[in-house]
This record gives structure tokens, sequence and C-alpha cells, in this order.
């Protein structure tokens, strides 16, 4: 089983907190906003998490640095 990161956990906290927000049918407009924020909170962490690990490092593990060198390469 793989450890949680912290990203992880913090993402899993908001999805809590979003399903203890009672707003049956969208009846109050504050509590709607306030779970469609959480929620949105959450989406962009786990993506941005996701985007980031694959980015880095070719799609999981530690990510690779990237500096102007390696992206231009040394001129000849």
């Amino acid at each position: 089983m793989r450890e949680r990161s912290d990203l992880d956990m913090v993402k899993r906290l908001l999805d809590l907190l979003h399903g203890k927000i009672v707003d049956t049918r969208a009846a109050h407009l504050d509590r709607s906003r306030a779970k469609a924020a959480l929620q949105q909170l959450s989406f962009r962490i786990h993506y941005q998490r996701q985007a980031y690990l694959q980015r880095g490092s070719g799609g999981g593990g530690k990510p690779r640095r990237k500096n102007l060198e390696s992206y231009f390469g040394t001129p000849h």
C-alpha cells in the first residue's frame, strides 16, 4: 500500500467536508457556493498534482528538474 502524501490528505479532507454540508435540492445559496468552492479546490489539487508528477518524471515517481539549458540545449 502506498503512503499518502500531504496533498492527498488535504484533498480527502476537502471531500469529506464537502460531503458533510447538507444542501438538499440546493435550497441554500451559501451552502451551494461553499460546496462548489470546496469541490473545485479538491479537483484542482488532484489534477495539478497529477500534471506535475507526469510532466516532471514521465508518468510517476520523483519529478526531474528542468532548466533553460536542458530546454534549449547547448550552443554549438
